[in-house]
């Protein structure tokens, strides 16, 4: 028996939600078909269109039209495509591999079982996969290769000026703990050509950021470490980096990691964490929906208050200096060892 004392409008707004992972699928294909790539030069017809990218044109424009609605694309006339700056965003230099690993199987096996995390408090990953997430990762290269491209398409718009939120000036030797394939880290030594730098990760992942590195033409001034952060961290640090680390752990985990690097440090260096600060209210934020993709994907990840990261990172012998926002969707945690 349907209740038909339902609002009408909240009623639609609700079936908007429910479907989102139909626009969340059709964005997908357009990435996975190249589209963005294909109207880089300009508007294109759908003929030309989609025999460049070897689709059936009727279907393709079906796609092209529901994605317009959105504004990921733009019929300019009759059968003719263009791209927007949403649709822009879905080219291969862009966040198109964000897009890929968001949508792969694999990924949205984890998220199928939410309610079983919910429920249990345990990893829907582990669930789907019957381990946890990087131990998989690491069994699974071509998985491993997407999730950290994915990264660091990622990195390149979320952490857009934390080189300019932090005075870099003053340190010697920066080491980008967790750095993957050295994204951030090679934008900072862009920015400060005094600064060395060590892109410190587990040897798998780094081996990829020594290709970055020489196109990057820091080679005489930057390193990789094959490491493994829960036992130890590179030495001689003046400032230790960390990006979109702390979230995938667990306070005990998190406590571990902040501790080696507050350990490897130089006297009067910095530990900095990069991470989305959850608001203290029930605020509207981002970051409230990235918290469940770290309950579905992590053993006891989570997003954190800025006061959960202050007892965080006390827990680990380090006080918080201050918390600046910048200009991406991060902020920038700036600790020190605290005074006795």
């Amino acid at each position: 028996m349907q209740d038909t004392d339902l609002d009408p409008r909240a009623a639609m707004q609700v079936a908007e939600y429910m479907s989102g992972a139909w626009k969340s699928r059709a964005i997908h294909a357009a990435a996975s078909l190249g589209v963005a790539d294909a109207l880089e030069g300009g508007p294109l017809a759908l003929a030309e269109l989609a025999a460049q990218i070897g689709c059936h044109p009727p279907s393709l424009y079906r796609l092209l039209r529901a994605l317009s609605t959105i504004g990921i694309f733009e019929e300019r006339s009759p059968g003719e495509f263009a791209t927007t700056a949403l649709g822009r965003c879905l080219g291969s230099r862009a966040m198109r591999d964000s897009c890929l690993m968001l949508n792969a199987d694999w990924h949205e096996a984890a998220w199928r079982q939410l309610v079983h995390s919910v429920r249990t408090g345990s990893p829907g990953f582990e669930r789907a996969h019957g381990e946890p997430l990087f131990s998989w990762l690491d069994r699974h290269p071509d998985a491993s290769d997407l999730f950290n491209r994915a990264m660091a398409a990622g990195r390149s718009y979320r952490d857009a000026g934390i080189a300019d939120a932090y005075d870099f000036s003053t340190a010697s030797v920066l080491v980008d703990v967790g750095g993957g394939h050295g994204t951030l880290l090679l934008s900072i030594l862009r920015q400060q050509p005094r600064l060395r730098g060590v892109i410190a990760d587990l040897p798998s992942v780094v081996a990829a950021a020594q290709t970055a590195i020489d196109v990057a033409g820091v080679r005489e001034r930057c390193s990789v470490a094959g490491i493994d952060f829960f036992a130890a961290v590179p030495a001689g640090g003046d400032v230790y980096l960390l990006a979109h680390v702390i979230h995938d752990w667990d306070d005990a985990a998190a406590r571990r990691i902040l501790e080696n690097c507050a350990a490897a440090m130089r006297p009067g260096g910095r530990v900095l964490l990069v991470e989305n600060v959850l608001p203290a209210d029930a605020a509207p934020s981002r970051t409230h929906w990235l918290d469940l993709e770290m309950l579905v994907l992590t053993s006891g990840g989570r997003e954190r208050t800025e006061a959960e990261f202050r007892a965080l990172v006390e827990s680990a012998g380090l006080e918080l200096v201050g918390v600046t926002p910048t200009a991406g969707s991060r902020a920038l945690i700036e600790t020190r060892k605290a005074r006795p």
